[in-house]
């Protein structure tokens, strides 16, 4: 939420750029040094397809895009993250080709994740579909994201420790 504030966005998230630090905490990699490139051309002659990228990938220059939409590109990265994280498995089979995972994204072929037996709170579920839908325009924002998050007190999941996650949130806040 800093970062996007600040108007500094990642554009590449996906698992392997999150690493967790010996206190257990989540450490962003890889993000000072994303440049402004043509997604539809680094997409098409990448050799290892990115599971994580919005569909906007097929079509876009990044370099026309405004903020509002860099910030989206990742809020659409980080659901498909936190469904792989809750969930257990991954939104797209590994197995696609490249044409097969254009054309999912581009159907907005997603899980119905209110229909997935989970202890994950509607409010988490409802805010996965909206950030992974391919209207840009219906995706959540970070400070959205946290908003969300913060009404249920961070309680994703029934085990969750909310004071812990509030005390960690209060530490990293810049000041």
């Amino acid at each position: 939420r800093y970062l996007h504030s600040n108007q500094m966005y990642h554009l590449d998230l996906k698992p392997s750029n999150i690493l967790i630090d010996e206190d257990g905490s989540p450490i962003i990699t890889d993000y000072f040094n994303r440049k402004l490139v043509d997604l539809k051309y680094t997409f098409s002659n990448q050799s290892e397809l990115s599971f994580y990228s919005p569909p906007e990938q097929y079509t876009l220059n990044i370099r026309s895009c405004d903020q509002m939409l860099r910030e989206k590109i990742d809020s659409f990265s980080f659901s498909l993250i936190l469904f792989e994280l809750l969930f257990g498995r991954p939104v797209f089979n590994r197995h696609l080709s490249s044409d097969e995972l254009q054309d999912h994204l581009t159907a907005n072929y997603r899980p119905n994740v209110m229909s997935i037996t989970s202890d994950v709170n509607p409010v988490v579920r409802e805010l996965i579909q909206q950030c992974w839908d391919k209207d840009t325009l219906k995706r959540l924002q970070f400070y959205e994201i946290y908003q969300k998050l913060k009404g249920i007190n961070f309680k994703i999941t029934p085990n969750v420790d909310s004071e812990m996650i509030i005390r960690y949130i209060d530490s990293k806040k810049m000041n």
